[in-house]
């Protein structure tokens, strides 16, 4: 199935949310990245449970893997 452009731009997200994580190893991490990778995680659910919608699955557990990611740095930053 070809993409849509909505899942078209969630991949796009999700790219530019994984490369500054590779660019910012270390260090502490914006927030809003993890805000924005929650928050497309939702959409990917949305486009893929619509019925027609292109399999996002992988982009799905890609997310997760991010999310948990992002969230075990904050935690470590903060305390």
């Amino acid at each position: 199935k070809h993409l849509t452009n909505e899942a078209l731009s969630l991949l796009a997200t999700v790219h530019e949310i994984a490369s500054f994580l590779r660019e910012q190893a270390q260090g502490p991490v914006d927030g809003g990245y993890l805000l924005r990778a929650r928050h497309t995680s939702l959409l990917v659910d949305k486009v893929s449970s619509d019925e027609n919608g292109p399999s996002l699955v992988g982009v799905r557990a890609y997310l997760d893997n991010i999310i948990g990611d992002l969230e075990r740095r904050i935690e470590g930053t903060s305390g």
